[in-house]
């Protein structure tokens, strides 16, 4: 996406990465040319590029409760997440990148911010979230939820600090 002669497709538990020319308009990758990232878990469920640098790739599995966190460049794998709320279902990052929400197969969600790894909760949904979209500012996750046919929204309040000098800091 940053790099738009990447390409990256998920199957089974091997993520296929792509380096196209931009000159070479034209091609079919081949799988030989690919570069080929195992995964811990199968079957791999969906990839999203992470927002904030070019060279990593979050992927998730139904059957895991941890995020991977796939560094391109280098091929190695991270996994990240909770051990309570099910199976990760979905991530969903907000168009800049600083935070991405995190759906599960139990009535959870968590929100994750990029700069504090700060992870905000919440439980108790009426049934498991099955699609949510940001505000195009990522300041309002809104979701769908398996058991109502109504419509939710968390809302994100940006906290002024003072630092040490007595000055508000966003």
């Amino acid at each position: 996406p940053f790099d738009h002669r990447v390409l990256a497709v998920a199957a089974n538990n091997k993520i296929l990465i792509w380096r196209l020319s931009v000159k070479a308009t034209n091609i079919k990758p081949s799988v030989r040319c690919a570069q080929v990232v195992e995964l811990p878990a199968t079957p791999i469920s969906q990839i999203v590029w992470d927002r904030t640098t070019s060279n990593v790739i979050l992927a998730v599995s139904p059957n895991s409760s941890k995020i991977m966190i796939v560094d391109i460049s280098t091929g190695e794998v991270d996994c990240f997440g909770a051990w309570t709320g099910g199976n990760v279902t979905r991530i969903v990052p907000t168009l800049d990148g600083r935070r991405f929400a995190v759906l599960y197969t139990g009535n959870v969600i968590r929100v994750y911010d990029r700069s504090t790894w700060h992870e905000e909760r919440w439980s108790g949904l009426a049934g498991r979230a099955v699609s949510a979209v940001w505000s195009p500012a990522g300041d309002s996750l809104l979701f769908a939820s398996e058991e109502s046919y109504q419509l939710y929204t968390i809302s994100f309040v940006t906290k002024n600090v003072l630092n040490e000098d007595g000055i508000t800091e966003a």
